[in-house]
Parts: structure tokens; C-alpha cells; sequence
């Protein structure tokens, strides 16, 4: 786990002793091109919805940068809200710095996150993405890397990611962790990353994959978390301390 801190600045507690992973050994994947038969239609803000907030499936509405990665110059803007069950609703939105014929997509490799997600199995479900206003035929379910054709520079994913939280044991009988990362696959190396996390039972974000003087990244508090600086994509993977209802 990263270093150590305060709530307003890290994760609220330190590094579970042992973890119970809440999902199945995972497979090996490969990499396939597709032109997937799904067709899903992208969803809309919702009434009463602002053009810069977002919402999802979880009733959150999130307030969204005026500027920065993924809104207004190349990059990532990735917002995830925690559900129930453990798992995270996201919003993916990515822009690039030239328009592309294909778009590759797939779960977040989170066993780089540490010891307690090596044997994570990592789901996508619910897939939609559009290019701009047109929608992209893609799985709605994605276990592995899929390249799909999508025309444009401005993408947005909405999708539901399962398979990514550990119980935390022993600790507070309701926490648990999580590691999230963007489901963009095969971007520029140094590709500006920003992560939001949104909710009430978030108590802070950590980045693993970072220098361990950077590794306690988070900063803001419930209900909304982001990171101090934005992450490359290469190493764009954060930790989620969280809370979950207790069993």
C-alpha cells in the first residue's frame, strides 16, 4: 500500500494484514479485432442534468472539470461511483490529439495495483461508447481486449466494472478496496489520466504504480475524491478505499 496520511490526503486507513478476494482466478486474455454485433445506444445525461455534471445508473450526479484531460485536450477524464455490491458505474471520457479509425477497449489490468489483486478477474459490462454524438458497436460484456472500428477523436465509455474490490479483513467490518483504471487500451504512453471518485463511502484514493513519495495521491473527501496531479496512462491504476454495506 501506499504511503501513509491523512483522510483529507489519502486513503482513511492504513494496508488491510490479509485480504479476501472477492472474485475468481482469472484467464489469460488475448487481444482480438472485432466488429462487434451489439448495438447499444449511448445514455443520455438525464433531465435536470447539466452540461457539466454526469450521471449514472447509481442516481450520483457528479460535477465535471470545466477544462483539463478528456474535456477540452488530449487525455483521459475517468469519474467511478462505488455501487452496493462493489462494484464501480464509470464514465470514460477520452480525447485524443488526432482523429483515429479504431478504438481498442478492455479491463483495467488491476494485478499491477498489488499482491491482493493478482488473481482479480475483471469484468465490463454494460458496455456502451459513442464517437462524438454517434454510437459504436461494441460487446456489452468485455473480459478481454477487443478493437472495435470508431471514427473521431472524442470517445465517451459507460460501462459497469465488476471483479475490481477486496474485502478488507481484519478492519472495519464495512471496508474494502478497490483498484480501477481506464478501459482505453493502446494510448500514447503519456497520456494525461484524471480520476474522480464519487460517493459517500469513499475515504480516499492512492496511486500504486507511482514513486512512493507520490503514491498517497489523493486529495478532496467524500462525496468527491481526485487525484493531486494527472497520471500517465501507462501507469494510470488508483486504489479505492471504501466503505461497504456490512454482511
Amino acid at each position: 500500500m501506499p504511503g501513509r496520511g491523512t483522510a483529507t490526503s489519502r486513503s482513511a486507513a492504513a494496508a488491510p494484514e490479509t485480504t479476501q478476494i472477492a472474485t475468481t482466478t482469472a484467464t489469460a486474455t488475448a487481444t482480438v479485432t472485432t466488429t462487434a454485433t451489439a448495438t447499444p445506444t449511448p445514455t443520455s445525461t438525464g433531465a435536470g442534468v447539466q452540461a457539466d455534471q454526469e450521471s449514472n445508473s447509481t442516481g450520483e450526479i457528479v460535477r465535471l472539470p470545466e477544462s483539463g484531460p478528456g474535456v477540452d485536450r488530449p487525455g483521459v477524464l475517468l469519474i467511478a461511483v462505488p455501487d452496493a455490491t462493489g462494484s464501480f458505474e464509470v464514465t470514460e471520457r477520452l480525447r485524443l490529439a488526432r482523429p483515429t479509425g479504431t478504438l481498442t477497449v478492455a479491463p483495467p489490468d488491476i494485478s499491477r495495483a498489488g499482491a491482493v489483486f493478482r488473481d482479480a478477474n475483471v469484468t465490463a459490462t454494460e458496455l456502451q461508447v459513442s464517437a462524438g454524438d454517434q454510437p459504436v458497436l461494441v460487446p456489452a460484456t468485455v473480459e478481454q481486449a477487443v478493437t472495435v472500428r470508431a471514427e473521431g477523436d472524442r470517445f465517451t465509455l459507460r460501462y459497469r466494472l465488476d471483479g475490481v474490490t477486496v474485502r478488507s479483513r481484519p478492519s472495519t467490518a464495512a471496508r474494502a478496496l478497490a483498484a480501477i483504471g481506464p478501459m482505453s487500451s493502446r494510448l500514447p504512453a503519456d497520456l494525461p489520466v484524471v480520476v474522480i471518485l464519487s460517493g459517500p463511502t469513499v475515504l480516499g484514493i492512492d496511486c500504486p504504480l507511482q514513486p512512493l513519495s507520490t503514491q498517497s495521491c489523493g486529495v478532496g473527501g467524500a462525496p468527491r475524491w481526485t487525484l493531486a496531479a494527472p497520471l500517465q496512462a501507462h501507469a494510470a491504476l488508483a486504489t479505492v478505499q471504501f466503505d461497504l454495506p456490512v454482511d
